[in-house]
């Protein structure tokens, strides 16, 4: 008897269904979610990766990812298709910054050879309702070439979920406003109040919500910004307006030629560039070199005057009169004017402030001319000889100015070089639209290496000459944790071991390349803090090509500086391995598996026809697969079929021109792929927490023990602020805002009684677990258990901590059952969360908990539904006794479907007796 095989395969339409309807969803402007949005990007451009800052996507670089007809249109493709990624609405993106001007573009990396920018910086903020979102926003660098792609994508955007305005009538800021004076009595003047949405900023986490934003200031200097809760009027944030600076100065003579202070350099006659000058009511500006023409009638004397201040820069003396110097001459003159000729205290620090503001301004101009603010300014304010306020021995930037305080207190007057540079440096920073702090600091001593091209600030500070306030030429390490001007230093540290490497290799131009990628990098940068992010900026605005994988002209040198810091450049392979169909995880037992393997350059090439397939089954011996390049460097693999219920594992291996073979896995054989040999997998446990499936809870944990609910927390104590798959309930180890940690104990969670006798099972889970606060950080763990008995005794799946993925943040984990335990009817999961250290702060969530079986369906012959391998008489009589008593069902139901119409009836009795009696058609012969 010829034997048919009739088996229905259903996954290639199953997934064709399921590709239509995400496909139809975007097509129709669906709600895709931040995961799906990013899903569909890898799936346009496998080469991004995505930096992850508490549980929020904050870069995507690597390749390219976006391209249009110009830089804007690329910006506004991303816009409308991508802005799912950082979970925020495309219609709630506005084309504007949050910079001074609101402007849309921002020119970067300047060519002075061309006169052309390497890149545009798209500016995009976050709005609700026309409420705008607090400092929200995200900026698309894009490569002015054809194509326009986009290259980095920094984001600082908010998920403002479900929030809605609704009806503002009635809502006033004076209950906010109440409960500032009362917090803060010494303020004074407040600026009017703007309403925006509070989403947190920068580390803060919150939910968000309608609030108020406004400054408050006095003469003390104190200038405070707050946000209020629209509806109760609570402070929600304060931040200090007014950036202060203990540092080293002194200036004696015309200009102090060095950088330190007065004591340890010599004076010299230089030129004021820029400055003003004016006969009457004309007024006019020098050039660079100080020279200026005034534009005048007659040959009559005429009184010139002068004082220092220019077209950018108005230096005002705090302590009295400013200088001001005036000449009678004949026409043309010359007037000839110097500034500080008596060399005293407070006219020098009118005139070292002046000069050291303006070469600031140059630098940042000359690396890029349209620097936001910068490229602008006029008469910005410089006052000296402070000694009001914070003085003396200090400096700060309120915002709008820099301040400078007189000699005393044991310090020399702190208007002189370095300490000038570094308050501008803070102007610099905001006006890029980053946050100041640690980063702040940092970058505002990096005006100094980049000016004088040492690395200290502040030389002369205590007597010494020899040694500065704070010194680039440190060791620190990230992360930092200490005062905003300690961790400053590893910002400027980062820079200073740039500038060495720069130095070695490019000893002509180092200086010029630092300064570029120094100064253009600023405008990247989101937050007050330093983070390996700023790395991946000097990479992406350092690269060539739109592609980081095969590196950029400097990377050596960028990833050894920032590497000596802790501040890794993210690995880049030689050669990189893709699977654009994703990778397998179902064998055929007959068939196997076909999958598809590119092979693509990273920072080398590959070898055309090196690839290799190697697998092993059930822990055997790796062998040759099949590995057939269809094109150059891609590869159709085949793994072949197995026995049901086996193990394939595998890996993949082709060469670079450099250096010989990878694999991928890279550490393969170690670690390796695998697939299950079956043909279905079903779902037999499954939950997301939105129903009680009745867990239980015990343990001997005096507080934070294990509840199910919407988190509240903000974060602030490790915390999550959602769930996992989005759904909105979770296992959390307690769910209070402020107080939810494990205390004194453990707290455990155990999963109801799941059947899973004579299945092929894998258990997947998605877990949270934070342990590095508090007086004890990284030494308590959490612990995940299976019981085959029903929790009589436990086997130990993994153990969460003390070190790895214990800062917080999702991780989804999968187990197969098998690998671990038999399993039985009466099979149980348990997770422990335990504070068993001194004073530290434990938290736990579990979500999205399901346990999926892997099957074999069985060949079957058509008509013989008591397979016996034969269609007879038997066949017959079991059918008849399932279509008209209460017979078994054929296993698969297929087998008894003789004449194919797709139902068991006795159509196929009679189709059956045709064919054993009458010689008929074969069962299923004519079947599709």
């Amino acid at each position: 008897m010829r034997r048919r095989d009739c088996r229905v395969h259903r996954n290639a339409a199953i997934v064709s269904v399921v590709v239509l309807f995400l496909l139809t969803a975007l097509a129709f402007g669906g709600s895709i979610d931040g995961e799906m949005s990013l899903y569909r990007m890898r799936a346009e451009s496998p080469g991004i990766r995505v930096y992850e800052e508490g549980g929020r996507i904050t870069r995507i670089y690597g390749q390219a990812f976006g391209f249009g007809q110009s830089p804007v249109d690329a910006a506004e493709q991303f816009r409308t298709g991508h802005s799912g990624i950082f979970g925020a609405k495309p219609e709630d993106l506005r084309p504007e910054s949050l910079l001074e001007d609101r402007r849309h573009t921002q020119p970067m990396m300047y060519d002075h050879a061309t006169g052309d920018y390497k890149f545009t910086l798209v500016y995009y903020s976050q709005y609700l309702d026309g409420i705008p979102v607090f400092r929200s926003e995200v900026r698309l660098l894009v490569r002015n070439e054809p194509g326009f792609p986009i290259v980095l994508a920094v984001s600082a955007l908010r998920d403002l979920g479900d929030l809605q305005v609704g009806n503002l009538n009635g809502i006033s800021s004076d209950l906010g406003r109440s409960f500032v004076e009362a917090y803060n009595p010494r303020l004074t003047d407040f600026t009017g109040p703007e309403m925006i949405i509070w989403a947190g900023y920068d580390d803060i986490e919150s939910e968000p919500t309608l609030a108020f934003r406004f400054i408050g200031s006095n003469d003390f200097p104190e200038k405070l910004l707050y946000i209020t809760d629209a509806i109760t009027g609570e402070i929600l944030y304060e931040e200090d307006q007014i950036i202060f600076e203990d540092v080293i100065g002194n200036v004696s003579g015309y200009v102090t030629e060095g950088t330190a202070a007065e004591h340890c350099e010599e004076e010299m006659l230089t030129p004021l560039p820029y400055v003003g000058a004016s006969i009457g009511g004309t007024d006019t500006y020098a050039d660079s070199n100080g020279d200026f023409i005034i534009p005048h009638e007659g040959t009559s004397s005429v009184v010139v005057r002068s004082q220092v201040r220019g077209e950018f820069f108005e230096v005002f003396n705090s302590a009295g009169e400013d200088a001001i110097l005036s000449q009678s001459v004949v026409p043309p003159g010359p007037a000839e004017f110097v500034h500080n000729p008596l060399n005293t205290e407070m006219t020098r620090a009118e005139v070292n402030a002046y000069i050291h503001s303006n070469i600031v301004r140059d630098i940042t101009l000359k690396s890029n001319p349209s620097y936001p603010g910068v490229s602008t300014q006029t008469a910005f304010p410089v006052y000296v000889n402070r000694s009001d306020g914070y003085c003396p021995c200090n400096a700060w930037y309120n915002g709008s100015s820099i301040n400078f305080c007189t000699s005393g207190g044991g310090c020399p007057n702190t208007a002189f070089a370095t300490v000038v540079h570094h308050e501008y440096g803070h102007h610099l920073v905001q006006m890029a639209g980053s946050g100041q702090d640690q980063y702040g600091e940092g970058m505002s001593d990096v005006m100094g290496i980049l000016i004088t091209d040492q690395s200290g600030t502040g030389y002369g500070f205590g007597g010494s000459c020899s040694y500065p306030l704070r010194d680039a030429d440190n060791s620190m390490q990230y992360p930092c944790y200490g005062g905003s001007h300690y961790c400053g230093k590893l910002m400027s540290g980062c820079v200073w071991s740039l500038r060495n490497e720069l130095l070695a290799t490019n000893p002509d131009d180092y200086r010029d390349i630092l300064a570029n990628l120094a100064i253009n990098a600023m405008l990247l940068h989101r937050g007050s803090v330093i983070t390996p992010q700023i790395t991946i900026d000097y990479l992406t605005i350092d690269d060539d090509d739109a592609d980081l994988y095969n590196g950029t002209p400097h990377w050596d040198e960028i990833c050894a500086a920032f590497g000596a810091h802790n501040m890794d450049c993210p690995e880049m392979e030689e050669i990189r391995f893709n699977y654009p169909n994703g990778l397998p995880e179902l064998a055929d037992p007959d068939s196997g598996v076909t999958f598809r393997v590119d092979v693509i350059p990273g920072i080398s090439v590959p070898v055309e026809g090196s690839g290799v397939l190697y697998y092993s089954i059930d822990g055997g011996p790796f062998e040759s697969g099949s590995m057939s390049e269809v094109a150059p460097n891609e590869y159709q693999a085949v793994l072949p079929g197995a026995d049901c219920q086996s193990t394939i594992e595998w890996y993949v291996e082709a060469s670079s021109r450099v250096s010989g073979a990878f694999s991928d896995p890279p550490d393969a054989p170690t670690t390796v792929y695998s697939v299950r040999v079956a043909t279905d997998i079903t779902t037999v446990f499954e939950d997301d927490f939105e129903t009680y499936k009745t867990w239980t809870e015990f343990g001997s944990a005096s507080d934070g023990r294990w509840q199910r609910g919407v988190p509240v927390g903000d974060g602030s104590n490790g915390d999550p602020t959602s769930d996992f798959d989005g759904s909105g309930q979770c296992y959390l180890t307690g769910n209070e805002a402020g107080d939810s940690d494990v205390d004194s104990g453990t707290t455990v969670l155990v999963s109801p009684i799941i059947d899973l006798a004579g299945k092929y099972a894998r258990l997947s889970y998605a877990r949270w677990y934070s342990n590095d606060a508090g007086n004890s950080p990284h030494t308590d763990r959490m612990n995940i258990y299976i019981s085959t008995n029903g929790g009589l005794n436990w086997l130990t799946l993994e153990t969460v901590g003390p070190i790895t993925q214990a800062s917080g943040g999702w991780y989804q984990k999968k187990f197969w059952v098998n690998d671990y335990i038999t399993p039985t009817e009466e099979v149980k999961i348990r997770f422990i969360a335990s504070d068993l250290n001194q004073e530290s702060v434990v938290e736990a969530a579990i979500d999205a908990v399901s346990i999926e079986i892997f099957t074999c369906r069985k060949p079957y012959f058509c008509g013989d539904v008591d397979e016996s391998e034969a269609a007879d008489i038997d066949d017959v009589v079991f059918l008849v006794n399932y279509i008209f008593g209460d017979g078994p069902p054929p296993e698969p139901l297929e087998a008894g479907d003789a004449d194919c119409s797709g139902d068991v009836d006795i159509d196929d009795v009679v189709y059956i007796i045709a064919y054993i009696f009458s010689g008929g058609l074969e069962p299923c012969a004519h079947c599709p």
